[in-house]
């Protein structure tokens, strides 16, 4: 939450499921699917900008983003195709 205020100088939404990956596979799926279902959902005219912990994107994409990194992806299929990567 503190990463969005600062990077992005507004009051971040909670969404829970950004939260750390739980450990168990059950939830983790469950979270991982949420996440996506969100994704999914969107159909606002400006981006849609999450900022999620790193164990979350590489479970998400499979990339691994250096710190201060963006990952750009859309939906495809049924999961998610990277766009690119974006260093702040």
């Amino acid at each position: 939450m503190e990463t969005a205020r600062i990077d992005f100088e507004a009051e971040p939404e909670p969404f829970a499921p950004l939260d750390l990956l739980k450990s168990e596979e059950t939830e983790k799926a469950a979270q991982m699917a949420a996440i996506l279902k969100e994704i999914r959902a969107y159909s606002g005219s400006d981006n849609l900008v999450m900022v999620i912990h790193l164990e979350n994107i590489v479970a998400l994409t499979g990339v691994s983003p250096r710190e201060g990194e963006a990952v750009v992806i859309e939906p495809q299929g049924d999961g998610l195709r990277v766009l690119g990567r974006v260093t702040f």
